[in-house]
């Protein structure tokens, strides 16, 4: 990965790929915002909880990292619980049926269950937007998505802490 990051920054330019492009970078950028303190020109200083939110410049690609985010932890937790454990075997069942051996039938269904997680969280959120589009104004649904974006973020933040 180093490498791709190195050739990153030499096409595209060190502060541009750590700001768009470097997954870290990108994915705790977006918890920053949440915190009360900010810098202003190289001095640092106090703004409301959540104050740096609204300002994200949501490039492409946001809402759907925050959807994965928000969807492989999430699935995370689901594949705890007794639902999972009821469904996976008929899911690891189906896989097997078709072929595969039992590891990968059983890592197949996993994969279907992260993707699952993850389109759900994103269905919930268009279902959202298209909402929001419905009432008028005449904003598209790609302009209310990246508007709103902002919005994912704490939830995100809690789907991903270690608090248990």
């Amino acid at each position: 990965m180093p490498v791709v990051t190195l050739a990153a920054q030499a096409i595209w330019g060190t502060e541009a790929w750590s700001r768009r492009g470097e997954g870290f970078a990108v994915y705790f950028n977006l918890f920053s915002r949440i915190s009360v303190f900010e810098r202003r020109g190289g001095v640092v200083g106090v703004r409301p909880p959540l104050g740096g939110l609204p300002s994200l410049d949501a490039a492409a690609g946001t809402v759907a990292l925050v959807a994965v985010m928000i969807g492989t932890v999430t699935f995370d937790g689901f594949s705890q619980g007794p639902l999972w454990s009821g469904l996976l075997p008929h899911l690891v069942d189906a896989f097997t049926s078709l072929g595969l051996g039992f590891a990968a039938a059983e890592k197949l269904a996993g994969t279907v269950g992260l993707l699952a997680g993850v389109g759900l969280v994103a269905g919930f959120y268009w279902l959202g937007i298209e909402g929001a589009k419905s009432v008028g104004g005449g904003m598209t649904a790609r302009r209310l998505a990246t508007s709103f974006a902002h919005t994912l973020v704490p939830i995100a933040a809690c789907t991903c802490s270690p608090i248990t």
